[in-house]
């Protein structure tokens, strides 16, 4: 289990070595998925043979760089 540090230190570069390795990374930044989706991606991939060691780290990794936009809220204006 990693620790909540080690958790922290995961960036581009592990992506990069967990997922590179097999197919690139554009699709995976472009996608925009939800967690629900991002976990069924995750369930592919396992599927097809990836090992992912950490996935709740992955997959907080995912959903926070590459989940659903969050939509603007409008500015509220003091009277």
């Amino acid at each position: 289990m990693l620790t909540a540090q080690a958790s922290a230190a995961f960036d581009e570069k592990h992506l990069e070595a967990m997922c590179g390795t097999c197919h690139p990374l554009d699709p995976v930044r472009a996608a925009r998925l939800s967690p629900a989706d991002w976990t069924r991606e995750l369930d592919k991939m396992e599927a097809m043979g990836a090992k992912i060691p950490h996935r709740k780290v992955l997959l907080d990794y995912l959903t926070t760089h590459y989940g659903l936009k969050k939509k603007a809220t409008p500015a509220i204006r003091a009277r």
